[in-house]
């Protein structure tokens, strides 16, 4: 019987065979053929992620998290705005 690894993505088993040791730090990446394009971003961002330092992978989530939140209530404003001034033109 060959040993498996648990997948919490898909909530499978999969053959350790298809995983693989990361050369840099003591960490598994997984070798998914079927979400090969799907996960590819999301995978060199981890991987990325967990060869820096934790103070500089946490600034970067919390930089881009807080960009994220400005840009969503800038565009939030400026259509309020625009509606405001499409009906302040037809009343």
């Amino acid at each position: 019987m060959e040993a498996t690894k648990f997948s919490s993505s898909k909530l499978a088993l999969r053959p350790i065979s298809s995983v693989k040791p990361c050369p840099r730090r003591n960490t598994i990446v997984a070798l998914d053929r079927r979400n090969k394009g799907r996960d590819y971003g999301v995978q060199m961002l981890q991987n990325y992620l967990m060869n820096v330092r934790p103070s500089l992978a946490l600034g970067m989530v919390l930089l881009v998290s807080l960009s994220v939140a400005i840009s969503t209530g800038v565009v939030l404003l400026l259509a309020i705005e625009m509606a405001m001034g499409v009906l302040s033109a037809l009343y």
